[in-house]
């Protein structure tokens, strides 16, 4: 006996008796099957995804989300670069004017900067012709735009002996103390903003590894320092080697600007000078009463092979 066929006639009855009358049966069928399908195919998105190991749901919540999440992570457009209204003037003298360093007595000239480190060594900042004394420039590779400042600005220049370019550095070294307490604050200003940078080492250095029994400390290449042990290490480094002692803080958000200049110490020296950016409601104000002459820097091995004495760790 075929007991299936009875009770498909008999749920087909079901269903007429509880619709009315003139109601498609043929529709509602239709309907019921595809409501059936959907759902089938619901379950089997929610679990099982292709070279997926986890259950992925998609729903229309997730499609929100999504479009949520969107919106909210896009980014603004920059806003432009706005010239300083003297860099606007200088850049007519200056093509490649990159701001303007000032130390009462010590140095008030224009700062510029090029694709090549090499390009302003024997070049006039203003002619761009010969000239020996150079300018004083940017590494190329700093990023001066105010929008994304690289955290340690370096600047070359000759120590010309008629005192212009970094030609009167020389006196911080001749005279730690007294010309760090005389002039503890450098001014730069680059063509988009106006700062002043707090003094906290100064130091002679060698460009050359076999003038040296310790790793090259290379200062010129601590531009960025975005790991925290390459900032650190900056930092203490700077510090071991200054010949004077100062209380100036340094924190990890801080940006520093770094002097280079040549040196008679020894073939291919450097004097080097590096301060640290007045923070935004900082007094440029810098209490020298504590600075002192470090009795103990440290210097590259040549220094001591020709003026004596050692380090002392």
């Amino acid at each position: 006996m075929n007991t299936t066929g009875r009770k498909s006639i008999k749920m087909q009855d079901n269903f007429r008796r509880v619709l009315p009358m003139n109601y498609n049966y043929k529709k509602v069928c239709t309907a019921v099957v595809a409501l059936t399908i959907a759902m089938s195919a619901m379950i089997t998105a929610s679990s099982c995804a292709a070279g997926s190991s986890e259950p992925v749901s998609v729903t229309y919540e997730t499609k929100v989300e999504t479009a949520e999440t969107t919106i909210v992570t896009t980014e603004e457009p920059e806003p432009p670069l706005v010239l300083l209204p003297e860099a606007e003037e200088r850049l007519g003298t200056y093509e490649h004017y990159a701001g303007w360093i000032s130390i009462p007595g010590i140095v008030d000239e224009p700062v510029v900067q090029y694709t090549d480190n090499a390009y302003y060594l024997d070049k006039n900042s203003a002619t761009q012709q010969y000239d020996v004394g150079g300018a004083i420039y940017a590494d190329f590779r700093c990023v001066l735009d105010t929008r994304k400042r690289s955290e340690n600005i370096v600047l070359y220049g000759h120590n010309q002996k008629d005192g212009t370019r970094f030609g009167q550095l020389d006196f911080y070294k001749w005279n730690p103390l007294t010309y760090y307490k005389k002039q503890p604050v450098i001014s730069y200003n680059t063509a988009y903003d106006e700062r002043e940078y707090k003094i906290f080492a100064m130091f002679i250095i060698n460009t050359k590894e076999e003038h040296d029994t310790r790793p090259l400390f290379d200062y010129h290449n601590y531009i960025e320092l975005d790991d925290d042990a390459r900032f650190n290490e900056f930092v203490e480094q700077c510090r071991k080697r200054s010949l004077v002692i100062t209380d100036v803080d340094i924190q990890r958000d801080d940006h520093f600007l770094t002097l280079s200049t040549c040196s008679t110490e020894f073939d291919e020296s450097r004097f080097v000078i590096v301060a640290r950016e007045v923070r935004e409601g900082e007094s440029s104000e810098v209490d020298v009463s504590t600075a002192k002459t470090n009795t103990n820097p440290l210097y590259p091995a040549i220094f001591y092979k020709y003026n004596g004495g050692s380090y002392i760790e």
